[in-house]
């Protein structure tokens, strides 16, 4: 747990570190566009991603635990979507 943490840290450090010096990593003036747009593309990306992620965790249970699976999804038996489920018999 404990190196974990420490991990996160200088993982976060690192981040911090790269963002304030993208403009010295693009070779550009600290004060072009460039040097802000960039990590905002990144940062747009991630959200993006984020919001998908939980569109499909409520909308599409079986197609969310199936991501990172790999080819070995469709393998899969098929799972009652976690709405029917939670209904109970009708």
């Amino acid at each position: 747990m404990l190196l974990a943490v420490l991990l996160a840290v200088l993982l976060a450090a690192v981040l911090v570190v790269t963002v304030l010096e993208f403009d010295t990593l693009l070779g550009v003036k600290p004060t072009d566009l460039a040097r802000y747009l960039f990590p905002g593309l990144f940062l747009l990306a991630a959200i993006i991603g984020a919001a998908w992620a939980a569109f499909l965790r409520t909308g599409n249970p079986t197609t969310y635990r199936g991501i990172g699976q790999g080819v070995s999804a469709a393998l899969l038996p098929a799972q009652p979507d976690d709405a029917a489920h939670r209904a109970g018999p009708r």
